[in-house]
C-alpha cells in the first residue's frame, strides 16, 4: 500500500469515526436538545398579548413577598394568598434581584424597593414575570424528560415530556403569571421520581420525589392531592411486592413512605420563610383559605355555567370529566386507550409466564404496566378529590390532563415495544410511530398558538360545542378586539365599556375604559364601544336586556378562536343627549336625538329616545311636550316603538328605541320653550311623572314662520268671529270642561293680526255667574302679557295661552266666560263676545 493509499485510508476512517460519534452524540442529546428548544420557543414567543384572570392579585402578592422579604419580615411572606404560590414568589423575587442589578443599580436613580413596588403593572412589565414560568416550566418538562427517559426508555421518555410539553392547556398556563402549569410540573415530578425507586430502589429518588411535593404544596394547596396517592401507591407496593415476612415488609414500606412524608414537610417548611417564625398562619391560609373554603364556596362567587345553564355553587360530578374530554386531544386518548391495551396486555402476558428474562418485574408484572397502574390512581384520585370540592374551574384539571399525557405515553411506549419485538416490522417503524404522534399533536395544537386555551377536542365538536357546555374564556381574544378598536381613527378620544375585567382592557386601549358594571346603568349608552366577553356572556353577567339591545345590529368586530366566537364588538348610538331618571314601574329614560332646539313655529321636532321598559303598563304612554314657563302644553306627541322594538316595549328590562313628531303650533310666539318627557296613564289625563332632562337638552327656541295659514285653515275647537279693524279673534279652546275651585284652567285664544303692528289691545277675561254676577276676572296683553299685539304682523296667527286660577271660595256650579277687548291706551272696550259656560266644582 503506498503512502498516498494509507493517507487516504486514515482520512477516510477519521471521518467515519467522527460521523459516528456525531451520530452518537445526536442519538444522545438530541431528543432533549429538541425538546428543549420546542417547549422553550413556544413558551416564550408573544408573552404580551392579554390578560387572564387574578394575574394582576398575584403581581401584588408577589411583590408584598418580595418586600417582606427583603425588609426581613419573614412572617409577612405569608401574603394571605390561597394557592399559596411561595414557589413562584421566590423566582420572582430572584428576578426582580437580578433585573435591578443587570438594568437599574448602574443609575442609582431608584433603589430595589422602589423598582419592585412601583413597576407599572403593564402587559410590557407582565410579559416578563411570564417569562420565568414559562423557563420554569420548561425546566420542569426537561426534568420530566430525564425521570421518563430512565424509567420507560427513550423513546417513551421523548413522548412523554413531548406530550406534556405539548399540552395545549399546559402551555397556556405555562405563558402566564399563575401557579397551575408550576404545580402540576412539580406534581409529574414527583410522581415519575417515585416511580425510579419504584422500579429500581434508589433512595435519592425518594427523597427527589418528597421536595417536588413539597414545592408543588408550595405552590398551589390542592396538589395536597399528592399524599393519598403516593400514600395509596405504597400501599400497593406492599400489597403486591414479594415480601418474605409480610409484616417487616409492611414496616418497611412505613418507613420508607414517612420518609416520603418527612422530606415534603421539610421542603414545603424551610421553603416557606413564614414558616420559620410563626407556622401557624401560612397553616391557616393554607387549609382554611386553599382547602375548607374550596368545600363551600366556589371560585365563580355565583353561579357556574355548565351544559348550557347555570347552575348554583357546584356543577356535579360531571364537571371535570367534560372539562378533560373538550381539553385533551385525540392523539392523548389514543394513547391512553392504548395503555389500557397494554394492562390487559400485561395480565395475559403474566398469566403465561412469557415475559422476557430481558422485562423489569415491579408486582409480579411486566414493566411499565405497574407505571400504567400508578398513572391510572394518579389520575383517578385527582378527579375524585377535585369533585368533591365545590370550587370548580377548567384550569384545576391540569394534573389530571398532564396524568393522561403520561399515560398516553405509556401506551405509545407499549406500542413501540410490540413494533420492536415483531421482527416483521422494518427497523425504522417504531421510530415511525414515535414521529407520528409528534407531529398529530403539533397538527393538533400548533393552530392554536399563542391562543392554547382556544384548544377545543373536535371530536366532541370544538368550540362551538364548547361554548354550550364549560366555561371558555380566559382573557384570549380581547386583545384582537382590542387591537382592531385602537386602530380606529377615533379610539384615543373613545370610552370602551370592557366586558371582562377592567384592567385586560385598560392595560391595552388606548382611549378611555368603563367597568362591566356600567351597563346596569343608564351611564352605558355615554360609551362609544361595548365589547362583551364569553366568559361573562356565558355566566349571564350583562343584562339580558342590554346584550338583546346591542344584538339587533351587526358587530364592527368579533373574535373567531377555535371555532368559537370569544368577543364582539359593538358600537354604541350616538346619543345627543344622556338623562338616566327612572321612573319606577314605568322606564328609565337612557337618552334621546332632536331633529334641532331651534324650530319656526308650524315645523315638527322630531325625536329619537332611548329607554328602558321598568314595568310600563297597557294603558301608559311615554309622551314629549313641548311647554312654556307655565307648564302650557303647546305640543304634545305619544312616542311610538321604531320597527323591531314593538316586543321590546312590551317586556320589562328591554331597552327600546322610539320615535315621536310633535308639530308646533303656527300661532306659536317666538321665544325659549322647554322639552318635557314622561309618562301619562288613562288616556293622558293622569300625569305619572316626568324624566329629568339635562340642562343642555331642555330647550327649545321658537322663532316666527315665513308664511301664515288663512283664518279658515287654522284649526280651532271653538270658532269665534270676533272682528276689530286690525285684529281677529278666531276661536278659543278651554280646559278643562270640569275645573275645581282653588285650581287653575287653561283658555287658549287664536288671534290673527289683519296688518302689520296692529294697536295694543288688553284682555279682560271674565267669569260671570248665570245672573250675570261677576266672580272674578283676569286682565292682561296676549301671551301672558309678553307679546303685545303691537308687535304682530299681518296675517300672523297667535295662539294665546291664559291661565285661569280660580279662587277657592267660588262656589260649584255653572259659569259664564266672557272675553272684553280694551284699547291699551285709552281703556275703553273696543268689544265683547261671550265664551263657553264652564263647570265649577267643589276642591
Amino acid at each position: 500500500m503506498s503512502d498516498s493509499e494509507r493517507a487516504r485510508g486514515l482520512e477516510g476512517g477519521s471521518y467515519r469515526l467522527s460521523s459516528s460519534v456525531l451520530l452518537d452524540w445526536i442519538k444522545r442529546w438530541g431528543p432533549l436538545v429538541g425538546i428543549l428548544l420546542l417547549t422553550v420557543s413556544l413558551r416564550t414567543l408573544q408573552l404580551d398579548l392579554f390578560y387572564t384572570r387574578d394575574e394582576l392579585v398575584f403581581w401584588r402578592q408577589s411583590n408584598e413577598f418580595f418586600v417582606a422579604l427583603w425588609q426581613g419580615d419573614l412572617e409577612g411572606t405569608n401574603t394571605g394568598s390561597n394557592y399559596p404560590q411561595v414557589t413562584v414568589f421566590w423566582l420572582q423575587a430572584l428576578f426582580n434581584l437580578v433585573k435591578y442589578v443587570v438594568t437599574l443599580a448602574s443609575s442609582g436613580q431608584v433603589s430595589l424597593m422602589e423598582a419592585v413596588v412601583n413597576t407599572p403593572r403593564t402587559l410590557a412589565n407582565l410579559s416578563e414575570r411570564r417569562l420565568v414560568i414559562a423557563l420554569a416550566t420548561s425546566a420542569q418538562v426537561i426534568g420530566i424528560y430525564l425521570l421518563a427517559t430512565k424509567l420507560f426508555g427513550r423513546r417513551t421518555g421523548w413522548l412523554a415530556a413531548f406530550l406534556v410539553a405539548l399540552n395545549p392547556w399546559f402551555l397556556a398556563e405555562s405563558r402566564v403569571f399563575r401557579a397551575e402549569a408550576f404545580a402540576a410540573g412539580f406534581m409529574i415530578l414527583s410522581v415519575l421520581a417515585w416511580l425510579v425507586y419504584l422500579k429500581d430502589r434508589p433512595w435519592p429518588y425518594l427523597v427527589l420525589s418528597g421536595v417536588m411535593a413539597g414545592w408543588a404544596v408550595l405552590t398551589k394547596s390542592s396538589s395536597i392531592f399528592l399524599i393519598p396517592i403516593i400514600g395509596l401507591a405504597f400501599l400497593l407496593d406492599w400489597l403486591l411486592s414479594d415480601f418474605e415476612n409480610r409484616w417487616f415488609g409492611f414496616g418497611t414500606t412505613l418507613y420508607r413512605g414517612v420518609m416520603w412524608i418527612g422530606v415534603a414537610v421539610a421542603t414545603f417548611w424551610l421553603g416557606w420563610p413564614s414558616m420559620w417564625v410563626n407556622p401557624v398562619p401560612p397553616l391557616q391560609t393554607v387549609l382554611n383559605r386553599g382547602i375548607t373554603l374550596t368545600q363551600v364556596k366556589s371560585a365563580w362567587h355565583g353561579d357556574v355555567f355548565f351544559l348550557g345553564q347555570l347552575l348554583p355553587g357546584d356543577p356535579g360530578p360531571l364537571f371535570y370529566p367534560v372539562v378533560i374530554g373538550f381539553g385533551t386531544t385525540l392523539v392523548v386518548w389514543i394513547g391512553v386507550l392504548l395503555a389500557l391495551v397494554a394492562l390487559w396486555s400485561g395480565r395475559r402476558r403474566r398469566k403465561q409466564e412469557a415475559v422476557s428474562p430481558n422485562t423489569p418485574i415491579v408486582w409480579r408484572r411486566p414493566w411499565p404496566v405497574a407505571a400504567v397502574w400508578v398513572w391510572l390512581l394518579y389520575v383517578v384520585v385527582i378527579l375524585v378529590g377535585l369533585t368533591s370540592i365545590i370550587s370548580k374551574v377548567g384550569r384545576y384539571s391540569l394534573p389530571a390532563l398532564s396524568g393522561l399525557d403520561i399515560l398516553a405515553a405509556l401506551g405509545f411506549g407499549w406500542l413501540l415495544q410490540r413494533v420492536g419485538e415483531n421482527e416483521n416490522y422494518p427497523r425504522w417503524a417504531a421510530n415511525g410511530v414515535v414521529l407520528t404522534v409528534c407531529v398529530a399533536q403539533l397538527v393538533l395544537v400548533l393552530p392554536t398558538y399563542p391562543y392554547f386555551y382556544s384548544y377545543w377536542n373536535p371530536v366532541l365538536g370544538g368550540g362551538a360545542a364548547a361554548v354550550k357546555a364549560i366555561p371558555v374564556g380566559s382573557g384570549e381574544g380581547l386583545d384582537q378586539a382590542v387591537d382592531f378598536l385602537n386602530q380606529l381613527p377615533d379610539a384615543e378620544q373613545s370610552i370602551l365599556i370592557c366586558g371582562a375585567s377592567r384592567g385586560w382592557c385598560e392595560g391595552k386601549f388606548s382611549g378611555t375604559t368603563w367597568s362591566k358594571d356600567t351597563l346596569g346603568s343608564s351611564k352605558w349608552m355615554q360609551a362609544d364601544y361595548v365589547l362583551p366577553y364569553i366568559a361573562w356572556s356565558q355566566r349571564q353577567e350583562y343584562p339580558q336586556g342590554v346584550i338583546n339591545y346591542l344584538s339587533r345590529q351587526s358587530p364592527i368586530h368579533q373574535v373567531e378562536l377555535g371555532g368559537a366566537t370569544y368577543a364582539w364588538l359593538y358600537r354604541v348610538p350616538e346619543v345627543s343627549h344622556f338623562s338616566g331618571t327612572k321612573l319606577e314601574g314605568r322606564g328609565t329614560l337612557y337618552g334621546y336625538d332632536l331633529s334641532g332646539a331651534e324650530l319656526q313655529a308650524g315645523g315638527v321636532l322630531t325625536a329619537t329616545l332611548y329607554w328602558r321598559n321598568e314595568g310600563q303598563q297597557p294603558g301608559d304612554a311615554f309622551f314629549v311636550r313641548v311647554e312654556d314657563a307655565a307648564d302650557y302644553p303647546w305640543a304634545t306627541a305619544y312616542a311610538e316603538p321604531r320597527p323591531g322594538f314593538e316586543e321590546a316595549a312590551r317586556t320589562r328590562k328591554e331597552i327600546v328605541e322610539s320615535e315621536v313628531s310633535l308639530t308646533l303650533p303656527v300661532g306659536m310666539p317666538p321665544g325659549h320653550y322647554f322639552l318635557k318627557m314622561g309618562f301619562v296613564t288613562d288616556g293622558g289625563e293622569t300625569l305619572v311623572g316626568r324624566f329629568e332632562l339635562p340642562d343642555d337638552g331642555d330647550d327649545v327656541m321658537v322663532r316666527l314662520p315665513d308664511t301664515y295659514p288663512e283664518a279658515d285653515e287654522v284649526v280651532v275647537l271653538h270658532r269665534l268671529d270676533l272682528v276689530t279693524d286690525d285684529v281677529t279673534l278666531m276661536g278659543y279652546d278651554l280646559w278643562p270642561g270640569v275645573a275645581k275651585a282653588g285650581e287653575k284652567g287653561w283658555l287658549t285664544l287664536y288671534w290673527r293680526a289683519e296688518q302689520n303692528g296692529p294697536r295694543d289691545y288688553v284682555v279682560g277675561i271674565r267669569l260671570l255667574s248665570l245672573d250675570g254676577d261677576e266672580v272674578t276676572y283676569w286682565l292682561g296683553q296676549p301671551v301672558y302679557s309678553g307679546y303685545p299685539t303691537s308687535e304682530w304682523v299681518e296675517g300672523q296667527v297667535v295662539q294665546d295661552p291664559w291661565e285661569l286660577w280660580l279662587p277657592e271660595e267660588v262656589p260649584p256650579g255653572e259659569y259664564e266666560l266672557e272675553l272684553v277687548l280694551f284699547d291699551g291706551v285709552s281703556g275703553e272696550p273696543e268689544a265683547l263676545t261671550p265664551l263657553a259656560t264652564w263647570s265649577i266644582i267643589s276642591p
